[in-house]
């Protein structure tokens, strides 16, 4: 080999050879394929979801229930009621008790759906001071509320509403007494029930004329005294709405 093509192969080895040493070593397979560090504001649909198919016990949901986001929690609340088992109460009256109103309305809505929890529900309606929750623990004593809950439920026909927010409580009210009387609640045929229903049909509230209306045509009240017959009556002739008038006239 001439001299200068030689030394010209020489340098270019040994910077070659300077490059190699100076560059970081390859990554192993276990680096290469390492999983990136885990999100801490990522909700963690998969595993909560992955919990639900498999029915895991309630104690499983623990670790998400104390999570920092209330995406998370509130999704934790509505696995739970999924479940539908009485052991779950305990870590959904604890949701209930959430700073966060949404969870708080996941946490209720979840015990709507779960067995024997009236127990739990009644305190949550008588401490929580939200619209929008109170709403939502109306409506789950609707679904596992007993003769127990009547006089609170029909106490909450009356709460007052305005025009341009119609009252959430009153709604949801008259929603759990027409749903009670589908399960045939005990007492959900008493006159203070029918009373109390037949107050709201004077008011201006349409939606809630309606669910009235089905709340009583569900009651079916065979036994009127004089008073509640002749507003019934009455309330069935002048009604405007179309549907709240064919529902009062069955």
């Amino acid at each position: 080999m001439p001299a200068p093509l030689f030394w010209f192969a020489s340098v270019w080895l040994a910077a070659w050879s300077t490059a190699a040493l100076a560059a970081p070593d390859a990554p192993t397979g276990d680096e290469s394929e390492a999983a990136p560090p885990a999100d801490p504001r990522r909700v963690p649909f998969r595993e909560i979801i992955d919990l639900e198919i498999v029915r895991a016990d309630s104690s499983a949901f623990t670790s998400f229930a104390r999570s920092e986001l209330p995406e998370t929690r509130a999704r934790t609340a509505q696995a739970l009621g999924r479940l539908r088992t009485s052991s779950a109460h305990t870590l959904l009256a604890q949701l209930a008790s959430d700073p966060d109103a949404g969870v708080r309305i996941a946490a209720v809505t979840a015990l709507g759906q779960t067995p024997d929890s009236e127990r739990r529900l009644l305190p949550i309606l008588l401490a929580e001071t939200d619209v929008d929750v109170r709403a939502a623990t109306l409506r789950a004593l609707g679904r596992q509320g007993r003769a127990a809950s009547l006089r609170v439920v029909v106490d909450a026909l009356s709460t007052p509403g305005d025009l341009l927010r119609p009252s959430a409580e009153a709604h949801a009210a008259a929603w759990a007494i027409g749903r009670m009387a589908l399960q045939e609640v005990d007492g959900v045929r008493r006159p203070e029930v029918i009373h109390g229903l037949l107050d709201q049909l004077a008011r201006p509230d349409r939606e809630l004329r309606i669910l009235v209306a089905f709340a009583l045509a569900r009651i079916r009240p065979t036994e009127l005294d004089d008073n509640a017959r002749t507003r019934l009556f009455d309330a069935a002739r002048t009604e405007a709405d179309p549907t709240a008038r064919s529902l009062l006239v069955r």
